[in-house]
C-alpha cells in the first residue's frame, strides 16, 4: 500500500533539507527529554514504588513546631519517640498501621564488621515493629524481626549488603558486629530504590537498640530525631487521622506543658507523602510549580522552533508561489507543511524518549555518588528508577500530544503568513 502523495512529498522534502530537519529533530528531542525526565522524576518521588507502594494513603509527621508560653514559635524539631508512642497508642480511627523511624540523617552510616574481619560501611535506619507493616518489603530470605530481645539483636539487611559481606544472598543467621554488639541477620530483602525516601537503607536496626545502646536522649518529651509514618485505611480517612493526631497533641501539651518551657503548636498535623518529601512546600504550590516548569520546558522550545520554521518558510516563498500558480489551494500547502513537521516531531519524540531515559540514568549516577561515606556499589537501573514507574505509555503519549500541538501551531502561523503573498509577489522573491 502506497503512502499518500503528500506524505511521500513531505518525507522527500525532509531528506532534501537535512540540516534543517536535523536541527528540528534535536530541538524536539531535547524538549521531550527534559519534560519526560522531569515528570518521571516527580512521579518516582511521589508515586507508589517498592517498598513504598501505598504512598497515596500515607501521612507523615516529620516535624513539630515548639511554642513558648506566649504562643510564639521558638523551635522546630523532628518527632520525639515519646510523642510517636502516644499517637500509636491512641487508637486513632482510620489508621491501618504506624511506624516510627529514625531519620537517615541521624541514623547515618555505620561501620559493620563481617565474620571475616572486613569492615563494611552501610546506610542504616532504626525502625520499630510497625515498619514492616507500613512498608511492603520483598523478603528474599528470612523474615522481619520478632519481639525485641537485647540479648539477641535482630536486623534486616539488603541483598546488596548481604552479597558484599558474605558473598551471597544467603545471610540469614549470620552476624555482623557494631561496637562489640552482635547483630544477627534475621531477614534479607530486595534492594530498595534510592528514590524511596522513607525506606532507603541497607541495614534496618531495631529502634529499641537506638534508645538503649547508642543514644540516650530520644525519650525526652519535646526534641526528637524521627518520622512517624501513618498508613491510613483510605485517603478518605485523612481528615479523621489528622484530627486524631491533633487531639493527642492537645493532651500531650496538657500533660507536659505545665512543667516544660515549650509546647507543641496546635497547627502541627501529618502531611501527605508528597508534601513531606518537598520540604515544607504545600502540595498545591508544588503542583503549580510543576505545571509552570513543564509549560516553560515545552513553550520555549516551541517558540524557538517557530522562528526556525518562519525562516524556512521565507526561503520557500517561491516554491509556494509556483504551486499556487498551478492551482494548489492554500489548504493543501498548509497540510504539506504540517505533515512535514508532524513527521519531524514524531522522529524527535522517539529520540526524546531515549534521551529521557539517558538523563534519568545520569541522574541515577549523580544520586548514587551523593551517597558518600559507605561502600559504593554499581546499582541496577531499577534501584533508582523502577520499571513499573518509568514505563508509563499514557504519560509519553500526553507529553507527545502537547509537544506536537505546540509544534504544529508554531508551524501553522508562519506558513499562513507566507500564504498571504500573492502569486506574483511570491515569484518576484526569486533571486
Amino acid at each position: 500500500m502506497k503512502l499518500p502523495v503528500y506524505l511521500r512529498q513531505s518525507w522527500q522534502i525532509i531528506l532534501k533539507n537535512r540540516q534543517y530537519s536535523l536541527i528540528y529533530i534535536i530541538g524536539v528531542a531535547l524538549s521531550m527529554s527534559f519534560v519526560m525526565a522531569f515528570l518521571m522524576y516527580v512521579l518516582m518521588s511521589s508515586s507508589g514504588i517498592y517498598p513504598e507502594k501505598h504512598r497515596n494513603r500515607m501521612l507523615i509527621l516529620s516535624n513539630v513546631t515548639l511554642e513558648d508560653a506566649e504562643g510564639k514559635p521558638r523551635l522546630s524539631t523532628m518527632v520525639s519517640g515519646r510523642l510517636a508512642q502516644l499517637i500509636e497508642e491512641a487508637g486513632i480511627p482510620g489508621v491501618e498501621s504506624m511506624s516510627y523511624i529514625i531519620s537517615p540523617f541521624r541514623g547515618g552510616v555505620l561501620s559493620l564488621t563481617a565474620p571475616d574481619g572486613n569492615v563494611h560501611n552501610a546506610p542504616v535506619m532504626y525502625v520499630d515493629g510497625g515498619f514492616w507493616d507500613v512498608f511492603q518489603f520483598e523478603f528474599i530470605g528470612g523474615q522481619a524481626p520478632g519481639e525485641w530481645n537485647p540479648a539477641r539483636v535482630e536486623v534486616v539487611v539488603s541483598e546488596t549488603f548481604a552479597r558484599r559481606c558474605f558473598g551471597s544472598d544467603d545471610a540469614v543467621g549470620q552476624s555482623v558486629l557494631y561496637g562489640g554488639t552482635a547483630l544477627r541477620i534475621c531477614g534479607v530483602v530486595r534492594d530498595v530504590p534510592i528514590t524511596a525516601m522513607m525506606t532507603d537503607a541497607e541495614v534496618w536496626l531495631p529502634y529499641q537498640l537506638y534508645r538503649t545502646r547508642f543514644y540516650s536522649t530520644d525519650g525526652q518529651p519535646w526534641l526528637g530525631s524521627g518520622y512517624l509514618n501513618i498508613l491510613a485505611e483510605s485517603r478518605r480517612d485523612f481528615n479523621a487521622v489528622r484530627a486524631g493526631v491533633s487531639d493527642v497533641i492537645a493532651r500531650y501539651n496538657a500533660s507536659y506543658g505545665a512543667a516544660e518551657e515549650y509546647c507543641i503548636s496546635s497547627d502541627v498535623k501529618p502531611e501527605t507523602y508528597l508534601s513531606a518529601s518537598i520540604l515544607g512546600m504545600s502540595t498545591g504550590t508544588f503542583l503549580s510549580v510543576i505545571v509552570l516548569l513543564v509549560l516553560l520546558l515545552m513553550i520555549v522550545p516551541a517558540v524557538n522552533l517557530s522562528g526556525m520554521v518562519a525562516s524556512s518558510m521565507e526561503e520557500r516563498i517561491v516554491e509556494f508561489g509556483v504551486r499556487k500558480a498551478y492551482g494548489a489551494p492554500g489548504g493543501v500547502i498548509v497540510r504539506q507543511v504540517l505533515t512535514e513537521n508532524f513527521l519531524l516531531t514524531l522522529i524527535g519524540g522517539l529520540f526524546g524518549v531515549v534521551c529521557a531515559r539517558g538523563l534519568l540514568g545520569l541522574l541515577s549516577r549523580v544520586l548514587e555518588q551523593s551517597k558518600a561515606g559507605y561502600d559504593t556499589v554499581d546499582m541496577q537501573a531499577d534501584l533508582v528508577f523502577p520499571a513499573d514507574v518509568f514505563f508509563r505509555p499514557e504519560l509519553y503519549l500526553l507529553v507527545f500530544v502537547c509537544v506536537l500541538a505546540l509544534n504544529l501551531l508554531s508551524s501553522y502561523l508562519p506558513v499562513r503568513k507566507v500564504l498571504r503573498y500573492s502569486v506574483s509577489d511570491s515569484l518576484n522573491e526569486r533571486k
